[in-house]
């Protein structure tokens, strides 16, 4: 299953949904400082990028820039479903399938 990269700083909000995700088939890694967040993109690129919105004045620009294809999904109140992560990682996966110049033989 495809990473997942979760920066939000509220390690208790962010342990139950963590939990769901890991148990659903996806690395999750977590990240409780922007720092370290940003470093873990750098290091070990994900498919999709978990943001708090709290951070997303700050973050989601400089996440764009780095990982340009990654979608950044903004978590808050209501937690993201392990559907809606499977529709953001396997669209992301068919375009860089697409980019990569793949074509199905005629």
């Amino acid at each position: 299953m495809p990473r997942i990269i979760c920066i939000d700083p509220d390690a208790g909000r962010a342990e139950e949904p963590v939990a769901v995700l890991r148990s659903a088939g996806y690395e999750v890694m977590l990240a409780f400082s922007p720092e370290v967040g940003m470093a873990l993109l750098r290091l070990f690129p994900p498919a999709v990028v978990l943001l708090d919105s709290s951070l997303a004045d700050k973050l989601a620009p400089r996440i764009h820039h780095a990982c340009p294809s990654v979608p950044v999904v903004l978590t808050g109140e209501k937690p993201i479903s392990v559907e809606e992560l499977r529709f953001l990682t396997n669209h992301q996966r068919a375009v860089a399938h697409a980019q990569s110049g793949h074509h199905l033989a005629h």
